[in-house]
């Protein structure tokens, strides 16, 4: 009997093996088959929106540079420039490039609030007034406003103008500058996200 039992045993283990592979083969001949046809070099997705060529600056009226602008990533920082008069205004030319895969938009502009130091016997006011008469604008080469929400296709350049003014016309008489405001820590960065 026990060599029945032995038997027995023996061929309940070679029907569930048995049994396991026809289930494998089944399995497999229903499964899809994958065909990978061709080559693909797959790479890590690239960001890159950038400023380059920033040039030289245009003044208008009174206007000079005293010490030309820094630019980095998006943003051009550092630059110190003089203003006297209503109208007087410097601008700076400079290319934004979408060297990245993926299409940008920009999401925010931030102006930082300059510092202004006068000179001479009115330093103090001739700052203040001038401080609260900077009015930044940025534009496209064509002229059109640049806005927040604004498109930047992957692969694309726009060419920008970033002007710097003193708006004084709101001045009364006696608030005029009587001498040069040096104007410092202008800053201006442009945020650009993914689409």
């Amino acid at each position: 009997m026990a060599r029945r039992n032995k038997r027995l045993m023996i061929i309940g283990f070679l029907f569930i093996a048995i049994s396991f592979l026809l289930f494998g083969f089944a399995a497999l001949s229903l499964s899809s088959a994958l065909m990978i046809n061709g080559v693909k070099d797959v790479s890590k997705p690239s960001w890159d929106v950038h400023i380059e060529n920033l040039e030289n600056a245009v003044k208008s009226g009174y206007a000079q540079e005293v010490f030309p602008p820094n630019f980095s990533f998006t943003t051009i920082s550092n630059f110190s420039i003089s203003l006297k008069n209503p109208d007087d205004s410097i601008a700076y030319s400079f290319k934004v490039i979408n060297d990245g895969e993926y299409d940008a938009k920009i999401s925010n502009i931030n102006v930082s609030q300059p510092s202004c130091i006068g000179s001479g016997s009115s330093a103090n006011s001739d700052a203040i007034n001038v401080c609260n008469s900077i009015v930044y604008n940025l534009k496209y080469k064509n002229g059109k406003t640049v806005n927040i929400g604004d498109l930047l296709e992957s692969g694309k350049t726009q060419e920008l103008i970033l002007t710097v003014s003193y708006d004084g016309k709101n001045l009364v008489m006696n608030n005029f500058v009587n001498s040069d405001v040096t104007i410092s820590d202008l800053k201006i960065t442009i945020t650009y996200s993914q689409l």
